[in-house]
């Protein structure tokens, strides 16, 4: 009695093996199971995608939220300890609240713009890390500071965008990578 292979009969073993091996063969593919499968495979990249981008999106609302509450939290401070009663950046603006407020403002959608695009630049050139987040926090801070807000200094716009970019980095670190 000759096996697959055309040779003599095996053990008992054997036998078992070559039977699983047959159990467990897949039927042939079809074009149409083929072309399912792999819509499949794409829209589960897709879902992925789309969950990352809206787990980043988050990340950095919540990062500019909290970098402004910090930042403008550090001024006040800074201001105090120095002799000066409250925060006076303009004649408008006169304690910590109102300044993050403001903070926001400006921070949110500069973070947004900037940090979803970068984000996914960095990690498909390999150069996600927490130095170069915050080089570039620091960068669009110094950007924003230069622009003619006239109450916001540039130190503050600069801390303000490395405070950020610090806060996205540990987060992402956290939740997202």
């Amino acid at each position: 009695m000759n096996n697959e292979w055309g040779f003599l009969p095996h053990s008992g073993f054997v036998q078992q093996v070559i039977q699983n091996r047959r159990a467990k063969r897949r039927p042939a593919r079809t074009p149409q199971k083929a072309r399912r499968r792999l819509i499949l495979t794409l829209e589960l990249k897709d879902m992925e995608r789309q969950k990352q981008f809206l787990i980043i999106t988050g990340i950095l609302i919540l990062s500019g939220v909290l970098g402004s509450i910090l930042t403008s939290a550090g001024i006040g401070a800074y201001l105090y300890i120095s002799g000066q009663i409250g925060v006076a950046f303009s004649e408008h603006i006169k304690d910590t609240a109102s300044v993050s407020v403001l903070f926001m403002l400006v921070a949110v959608p500069i973070t947004l713009i900037l940090g979803v695009p970068a984000f996914f630049l960095l990690q498909r050139i390999h150069l996600l890390n927490g130095w170069v987040i915050s080089a570039i926090g620091a960068l669009a801070g110094w950007v924003t500071g230069l622009t003619p807000l006239g109450f916001i200094s540039v130190v503050a716009c600069i801390c303000q965008g490395v405070m950020t970019a610090i806060i996205s980095w540990i987060l992402l670190y956290r939740y997202a990578l």
